[in-house]
């Protein structure tokens, strides 16, 4: 109850009725009575609400609020019971007269203005006697908070969504778009009530919609009437209330400082981390005399005079980490001087990072070197696999290599064939010659084995899938890569048949391609001259035509080619942090035709291209860069020329892009401390403690108010942050939870 700091959020509940509300709810609220509070408390405490209010219609029951008040506790969940009424008041529209329900909150702090409040609002024959039909009009309640004479927080009830079509009785929406506009953005109301949970999805998407995020506060009540149906409005309405939580001292000022800024109000318990990586206290002795200063989970903030040691007493906690031995000595004296003895010590392992002003300045220099580019990387995603864009494009570069092959061969067999000659015929032999052709022609296996190759690194990837993948593949995933690598299987088992049946051919070919061979040569010892020309001619002929044969076949496989296959997207990998994207991608973000030519473009001498037609290996030497001394076939310079070229375009490349532009590489010394900071908000750096000396230098105020305020209430979300600042705005704008002033009078 004697709070200082913020340490765990307030749970609240600020619209609940008793019997005072009779006139208006009749017999659903007969049981709310002094006596039955019990009963009410009970159910507070069930729900662990920390700050509650009886506000019933138009009226005030001051004994009830007492007694109430009187169950607040240290040992209770609740903590802190305000004053208050929902008033109905009119407001004119263009429709007329419309009645709105305003819960209004009072400060307590005046207990004789209270006893006195119920006085101020006008009654007849003990209900509310209304000038504006079953309402105050406007000016009329705005009279009576005068009369009062006390501070209020004003909540309006709404209970259909912003923008809604349906309009519900005494509803902030019943007044119209236009009136109800001006409440929201003439913060007319300090905050609004809603009760079912589908309500918070849709005010949160107006406000952003409407860019008044900040300025537009929404909480729940329970708006109970049966405190044994709680948090339900009654025993037909037991709904499951989504609790408002505040980041808040449990007093009228911490309520009206936390509903004028949505930052400290949530529906979830979720202000601050939990981590055990903090302190909840310094402990310094001034003077031989121990202070212990307490330390709220979220941000503490360390001001004060200057040279007051704010700096020294900070290292110190950190045992001089990252502080030269120099300064150290000069420190340690210097505190020495003052009298003051830092007992506490920050261990490592507690700490998430410490930022002194020399390592803040250094890291602002050059964010991109060192140890803020380790900073960096840990917050890009994986690179790219880009082995499967390779096996794309390697696709592609084998069905070029199979163009050229086609047009060299072509050309070097029509060059044979230009070239060959024969020998004279000569007379006719009689019909006992022999002639003897070795070569017997035999099928290429060459395409089936390559066939073959792939398919066996596609058995062995899918193999490996289940080892990689456990965690995600399921069951029926498991089957169905087996039933395909089955399915490979068979189709690399079929060619290796098609391939030992064309080698089997081959060896038969080979044998009597030997046997005739031996043959022809045992018969040129035996037979005439002219039996021997007439051999070699008849040998040269079959050449020939076998020759004109294959080249016929060659002549088939040539022809014009391009790149044609359907695009490959490279989709980056993206990581937001912040109003910062940390991006994984490569050089090229798309492997498509346009992207193969290019690379081929790249590999020719400038004003070289390939006609596909009539391509020769000649030809192909001279148009390549940079073609190897040592190198025996040109196609496959262009095969290795053109995997390097997709290796480039597929290089890894890193990029942080702010609101689509890329800041990577072009950080000015203020966007640096900008970045820094937003890094620091992700919460899968750790939890620890967060130490930093006067974040704000090298910053805009600009800056500080637009974009480093919020990246430090988010940093406090996932750690403790303590902090020296002798900036006011950035002190205030930020909002701390707890402020430490240290000053030469010796007071802490």
């Amino acid at each position: 109850m004697n709070q200082k700091i913020v340490r765990e959020p307030l749970k609240i509940d600020l619209h609940i009725h008793s019997a005072a509300s009779r006139h208006k709810d009749g017999p659903k609220v007969f049981a709310g009575t002094i006596e039955n509070l019990p009963t009410l408390v009970a159910a507070l405490d069930a729900h662990s609400v920390n700050m509650a209010a009886i506000t019933d219609h138009d009226c005030f029951d001051y004994q009830l609020f007492k007694t109430l008040r009187s169950y607040a506790q240290e040992e209770n969940s609740l903590h802190k019971v305000l004053p208050g009424v929902e008033f109905s008041v009119s407001f004119s529209t263009d429709d007329g007269q419309k009645p709105v329900h305003v819960v209004t909150i009072f400060d307590d702090a005046d207990d004789d203005v209270l006893q006195k409040l119920n006085d101020n609002i006008p009654m007849c024959d003990n209900e509310p006697d209304y000038d504006c039909g079953s309402a105050f009009s406007e000016d009329k309640y705005w009279d009576i908070i005068r009369s009062i004479g006390l501070n209020i927080v004003t909540v309006a009830h709404q209970k259909a969504t912003p923008g809604s079509s349906r309009k519900r009785v005494n509803d902030a929406n019943s007044v119209g778009e236009d009136l109800y506009n001006e409440f929201l953005f003439m913060e007319y109301f300090e905050v609004y009530e809603y009760k079912n949970r589908k309500n918070e999805l849709f005010n949160k998407s107006f406000a952003e919609k409407n860019g008044d995020a900040e300025r537009l506060r929404f909480i729940t009540s329970s708006d109970c009437h049966q405190w044994d149906a709680y948090p339900g409005i009654d025993k037909n309405n037991a709904d499951d209330l989504p609790f408002t939580y505040l980041k808040c001292l449990p007093t009228f000022r911490g309520l009206a400082m936390a509903v004028t800024d949505a930052s400290r109000i949530k529906t979830a318990n979720s202000f601050f981390s939990g981590s055990t990586k903090s302190l909840d206290e310094i402990v310094l002795e001034l003077d031989g005399d121990e202070q212990r200063i307490p330390l709220s989970p979220g941000i503490n903030a360390i001001i004060g005079d200057n040279s007051v040691g704010k700096s020294s007493i900070m290292n110190s906690l950190v045992d001089f980490d990252g502080v030269n031995a120099t300064a150290e000595r000069g420190q340690t004296r210097y505190l020495e001087k003052m009298g003051v003895k830092v007992v506490t010590s920050i261990p490592d392992k507690k700490r998430l990072t410490f930022d002194n002003q020399e390592s803040i300045r250094k890291t602002f220099e050059g964010l991109t070197d060192g140890k803020s580019r380790d900073l960096l990387g840990k917050h890009f995603p994986d690179p790219i696999d880009v082995q499967p864009l390779k096996e794309a494009a390697g696709v592609q570069i084998e069905l070029l290599c199979k163009a050229l092959s086609a047009s060299c061969n072509y050309q070097k067999a029509l060059c044979e064939i230009a070239n060959a000659t024969l020998p004279p015929e000569g007379k006719q032999l009689p019909a006992t010659t022999l002639s003897f052709q070795g070569s017997i022609p035999s099928q290429d296996d060459q395409p089936y084995q390559r066939l073959i190759d792939d398919l066996k690194t596609i058995e062995r990837k899918m193999e490996s899938l289940g080892d990689l993948h456990t965690s995600v593949l399921t069951d029926a995933d498991s089957k169905a890569i087996e039933i395909a690598r089955d399915q490979i299987s068979e189709v690399r088992k079929r060619h290796e048949g098609t391939v030992l049946k064309i080698q089997t051919e081959k060896k038969i070919a080979n044998a009597l391609s030997t046997v005739i061979q031996t043959l022809g040569r045992e018969y040129k010892k035996i037979s005439t001259d002219t039996q021997k020309h007439r051999a070699a001619y008849a040998s040269a002929t079959d050449e020939l035509s076998t020759a004109i044969a294959g080249l016929v076949k060659i002549e088939r496989t040539v022809g014009d080619f391009d790149f044609e296959f359907e695009p490959i997207e490279i989709v980056p990998k993206i990581n937001p942090v912040g109003w910062l994207s940390f991006i994984a991608k490569t050089q090229a973000d798309v492997i498509n035709p346009a992207v193969m030519r290019e690379c081929l473009t790249h590999i020719l001498k400038a004003r070289h291209t390939i006609d596909f037609k009539t391509a020769d290996r000649g030809g192909l030497i001279d148009a390549l860069k940079n073609y190897p001394e040592d190198a025996d076939d040109p196609i496959e310079v262009v095969r290795q020329n053109m995997d390097k070229e997709i290796a480039k375009i597929l290089r890894p490349v890193k990029s942080i892009n702010r609101d689509e532009d890329d800041v990577y590489e072009e950080l000015s010394q203020g966007f640096n401390a900008q970045m820094y900071f937003s890094l620091l908000r992700d919460a899968a750096l750790g939890d620890g403690i967060y130490l930093v000396d006067q974040p704000e230098d090298q910053i805009s105020q600009k800056a500080i108010k637009e974009v480093v305020i919020n990246e430090f209430r988010e940093i406090a979300e996932s750690r403790q942050v303590l902090l020296i600042t002798h900036n006011p705005q950035f002190l205030v704008n930020l909002d701390v939870d707890n402020v430490i002033f240290i000053g030469k009078s010796g007071d802490v």
